[in-house]
Formats: structure tokens, sequence, C-alpha cells
């Protein structure tokens, strides 16, 4: 889903080669934009502690709320090279505005990498953010392909998407069929039939090949 229109990155910013977005529109959470152009790989800020910008998908959120009522708060970020925790706690509100962040969302974050003694790992605190449109691969083939041999979670130390993600990735592309092969496993067969539902919005007559590779 694409952010809310209404801001839009300037050309110095779209012509950045760290990040390919699907449009200039972007959604600011906190602060303000950050500058694409110094965007760093997430590993080259871990290495060196003090202020950068980084960008990549978010992963996973968590939050804590304590007794004295603050919030702890930890959004895992990754560019696919490496990960950080951007991390906050809040007692005064400030960072409520990380609650509009969810896994899956794209963004662009500048901060400060700093050393949590609690954590005993480099972690990132946020000054802005904001959340970008990350293109998206297609396919535009007139002529869809059908994969046959497909892993999902299921599989043992094997693959990562679940079956919902890699149904509807596949009916996104325009294909018309999937396959889901776990290696010695069905248990995925539930999750794959109930998000034909949804992939059948995008393609009337999508198909799940029930599979296994033994």
């Amino acid at each position: 889903i694409p952010p809310k229109k209404g801001k839009t990155l300037n050309k110095s910013d779209m012509s950045n080669k760290a990040i390919a977005l699907e449009d200039d529109g972007y959604e600011l959470v906190m602060g303000k934009k950050p500058s694409l152009s110094s965007i760093i790989p997430i590993d080259q800020a871990l290495s060196s502690l003090g202020k950068h910008t980084v960008c990549g998908d978010v992963m996973e959120v968590e939050s804590r709320t304590f007794r004295n009522g603050a919030v702890s708060r930890k959004i895992l970020l990754c560019d696919y090279a490496n990960s950080i925790f951007i991390k906050t706690y809040d007692t005064t509100g400030k960072y409520e505005v990380l609650s509009k962040v969810s896994s899956g969302d794209t963004v662009v974050v500048e901060g400060e990498v700093y050393y949590d003694d609690r954590e005993h790992d480099n972690m990132f605190q946020p000054y802005s953010l904001i959340k970008v449109h990350r293109k998206v691969q297609r396919d535009d083939e007139p002529e869809k392909r059908i994969e046959l041999h497909l892993h999902t979670n299921m599989s043992q130390m094997d693959a990562i998407p679940s079956a919902e993600s890699a149904v509807m990735r596949a009916a996104s592309l325009g294909h018309h069929a999937v396959a889901i092969t776990d290696h010695g496993s069905v248990q995925a067969f539930p999750e794959a039939c109930a998000a034909l539902k949804g992939a059948r919005k995008l393609v009337p007559d999508f198909k799940v090949i029930y599979g296994c590779e033994a």
C-alpha cells in the first residue's frame, strides 16, 4: 500500500540509488524529511557510532508498556544485507507517532547509532522518519509462468514465506497458479486455501496446486 499522498520527494531524493522508489510520495511520521542522498547501508552504519541515515523494510515491531506508564518500542529494520533495531524509551509520549509504523512498511530514518548496555548491542535512536513506497518487481510478460516448486515456512530450515504471502505474491504478478511443495509436510495447505479468496480478487481463475516434496 503506498504511503499517503500530499508530500513529495525532490529530484535529488528520487535520483538516489540506495533505494528504488515506486513514486515520489512519502508520509512524514516523525521529525522532518531525511535527505535520501545521505542514506548509507545498515552494515556501514553499524560499524560506526554516531549520526546516520538508513533505509529498509520493517520486519517486526515490538512494544512494551511499563508500570510507570513508559513505553519501550523496538522496530527491526532490514535492508537485506544487515538489520538494526530502532529503539525508543518513551515517558512523555514523544515517540507515540511511531505506533504508525508496522511490519511491511518501507522507511527512511535519520538518527544515531549507539551502544545499548541493556541490549548489549548497537541500536538506532530515531530523530526523523518517513514512509516511502519501494518499487515492486513486476512480471510484464504477456504469457505468465507458473511456479511448480515452492517451499513455505512449513519446510523446516528451508524457506521463510508463509503460504498466504506466496499465494498473494503470485497473484500480484498476474500468475494464474502456484504450487506449494513443502518437504514432507502438508501443513501449509489450509493457509494456502484460505488465501485463495484474496488472490482471486486479483486473478479470478487463480488456483493453488497442492504438492509435497518427499
